[in-house]
């Protein structure tokens, strides 16, 4: 087995062997393989093909890896696995969400960047993300007290039960339930980075012009609430972006080969129907045909 070639990490700058990083953390793919009513999973840029886990670059080196860990262990237990057992709960926080939070979209940022997906943008927002990677690596070093204008944001997730939206997708629920995405949404003079995680959408601020359009989605530092009966507010515009994500998905499994839907149709024949009726990714369709009947399958996903 070859070792590792040693390289500069990208948090700490230190040289070491670099840990292969999940820009999204493994235990949300073990989630979502638990409760697949398949007990697989997919990625909607690559639908043809069964995936362990999500993307993982080398990026940071052991120690930062570990401090990474850290964080999404406190996320795990205290928010991601409470949320998702009961989307009504309300759940405290201390110092470490911000951290794990801030980490995401730090994670997110530099993947982008290391993939070279920003080469689209205007230059004013490719310089905009490189001030906030910078400030953000700070405040994960302890070498600044916040991210300062660089706002970390959490909003919960759930079914859509009812709709007056004219363009609402047959989708919509599948996505908001059980998709994982990240991105960098803008628009002609915003940026932010985005990170779905299941039930859980977390926001970094890049360039806001508008921050009071956010409104109950805002992380504390020190401490505070997610979920629970709070009041949100948002921007027309992100509910627009996350639409066009959810339509992104519904075209790419529409795409799926006969023979991949043939491998999902053999996985269901193999499971007893108690069990996939139990399960999140059928909860997930059921709340689609809910909402469209059997419109919901013209959009299909797994």
């Amino acid at each position: 087995m070859g070792t590792k070639k040693e390289d500069s990490c990208a948090l700490c700058k230190k040289k070491s062997k670099l840990s292969e990083s999940h820009i999204i953390p493994r235990f949300v793919s073990d989630w979502m393989k638990k409760t697949s009513a398949t007990g697989r999973i997919r990625r909607s840029e690559i639908p043809n093909l069964r995936v362990q886990d999500g993307y993982k670059i080398p990026l940071v080196c052991k120690d930062c890896e570990n401090l990474f860990g850290v964080w999404e262990k406190y996320f795990a237990e205290e928010i991601f696995l409470p949320l998702h057992k009961n989307s009504e709960s309300e759940v405290s926080y201390g110092p470490w969400l911000e951290k794990f939070v801030v980490s995401e979209s730090w994670r997110v940022g530099i993947f982008f960047k290391n993939m070279g997906w920003l080469s689209h943008l205007p230059r004013k927002f490719i310089d905009a993300i490189d001030r906030a990677l910078k400030t953000l690596n700070d405040f994960l070093l302890d070498n600044r007290p916040d991210p300062g204008q660089f706002e970390q944001h959490l909003l919960p997730l759930d079914a859509i039960q009812y709709y007056k939206d004219t363009d609402m997708l047959a989708n919509i629920n599948r996505y908001l339930l059980r998709a994982v995405d990240i991105n960098i949404g803008y628009t002609k003079t915003e940026i932010y980075t985005y990170a779905k995680i299941c039930h859980i959408l977390l926001i970094g601020f890049i360039k806001i012009l508008r921050p009071e359009q956010w409104r109950g989605t805002k992380l504390q530092v020190d401490k505070g609430i997610v979920g629970g009966q709070k009041h949100y507010q948002l921007p027309v515009g992100l509910w627009d972006f996350m639409k066009d994500r959810a339509r992104n998905a519904a075209r790419a499994y529409a795409s799926m080969s006969k023979r991949q839907k043939d491998r999902i149709a053999e996985d269901y024949r193999k499971k007893e129907l108690d069990e996939i009726v139990k399960s999140e990714s059928f909860r997930a369709l059921h709340e689609d045909v809910l909402l469209f009947g059997n419109g919901a399958f013209e959009e299909p996903g797994e």
